[in-house]
């Protein structure tokens, strides 16, 4: 779903693409913990933004581009089908 920069809900993730000028993401999804379903802590939200794959947790930005083994690892941890996140926002 492609959002406003402004609503993405990290600053430092809107303040790296206002510098290059991406005034649009698209949000990927929400992800939720395994083992604490309940709380918004642990609250994964991903996005792709000028072709950048970013988390945002608890509004810290985790970019796949420039720490690759953490986001691979959160992947996993949260179970989240990267691929088919991909191919589904693809077609819509």
């Amino acid at each position: 779903m492609k959002i406003s920069i402004d609503s993405v809900n990290s600053l430092a993730i809107q303040a790296e693409y206002r510098q290059a000028c991406c005034r649009h993401a698209e949000y990927l999804g929400s992800f939720r913990h395994p083992q604490h379903i309940d709380s918004a802590d642990w609250t994964l939200h991903l996005y792709s933004i000028c072709d950048a794959l970013v988390f945002s947790a608890n509004g810290d930005p985790i970019w796949r581009e420039y720490n690759h083994q953490m986001f691979e690892e959160l992947l996993e941890i949260y179970g989240i089908d990267l691929p088919r996140i991909l191919i589904e926002n693809l077609a819509s």
